[in-house]
């Protein structure tokens, strides 16, 4: 009777055994190529949000109790002038997970641009946020013109360009974005909606928001008056 549970258990716990120490040697050699990718992708996404700058420093803060990560760049104007540029990563749950997002904003305030880096959104759905806009046609795939990407930044994320978060970003439902409908909604400092996924919209909005509120307080900076003023 005692050996037919002692040599179950002996067998079950060599298997755990076994099965730790394989994943943590299969941890050991994946763990630095992981890093190494999420080191590249945040490279890439840098200098996607903060064109002409030069990333000069990464800073790693606690503001009321949440980590931010930021990096402080310049871009020389002039051989006197130069102007203050910032990158920052914004986080938030969305519909499936979490999105992350790196945003370039310059010294008043106003989104250079930004980077979706990480989702888990629904296919088809909330991760059109990294959809790339095509402008491919029927007569094109047949005679061989007028077909691939329009951008290699994707349409949702190029309509956060030039918005200004000394206020607050709406989300309007207007469709897909396309550059038609780019001065009615920076008019307006709005966004248009993924169709079917307000919630990844909302989430990209909101984190974005909240990071510049966390990066205004790290940095202790104010936008010049006439931003302030709008």
């Amino acid at each position: 009777m005692m050996n037919s549970i002692v040599k179950p258990t002996l067998i079950l716990g060599l298997v755990a055994l076994i099965s730790a120490w394989v994943l943590s040697l299969v941890n050991s050699v994946t763990a630095p190529r992981i890093a190494q990718l999420q080191r590249d992708i945040r490279s890439r996404a840098l200098e996607t949000v903060l064109p002409g700058y030069t990333v000069e420093e990464e800073k790693k803060v606690t503001v009321n109790g949440k980590e931010l990560t930021y990096w402080r760049a310049a871009k020389k104007i002039d051989e006197k002038t130069s102007r203050r540029g910032y990158a920052f990563i914004a986080s938030g749950q969305g519909y499936s997970g979490e999105v992350q997002s790196i945003v370039g904003v310059d010294d008043t305030g106003r989104i250079i641009a930004i980077s979706i880096v990480l989702q888990s959104e629904t296919p088809g759905l909330g991760a059109r946020c990294q959809e790339l806009a095509s402008k491919k046609t029927l007569a094109g795939v047949f005679l061989g013109g007028n077909n691939g990407p329009e951008s290699t930044v994707p349409w949702f994320q190029q309509q956060f360009a030039g918005l200004d978060l000394n206020r607050k970003i709406q989300v309007l439902k207007k469709g897909d974005w396309n550059p038609d409908m780019q001065e009615e909604l920076q008019q307006q400092n709005a966004i248009s909606a993924i169709t079917g996924a307000t919630i990844t919209s909302r989430t990209v909005k909101e984190s974005i928001e909240r990071g510049m509120e966390m990066l205004r307080s790290a940095e202790s900076f104010t936008p010049p008056a006439e931003e302030a003023a709008k």
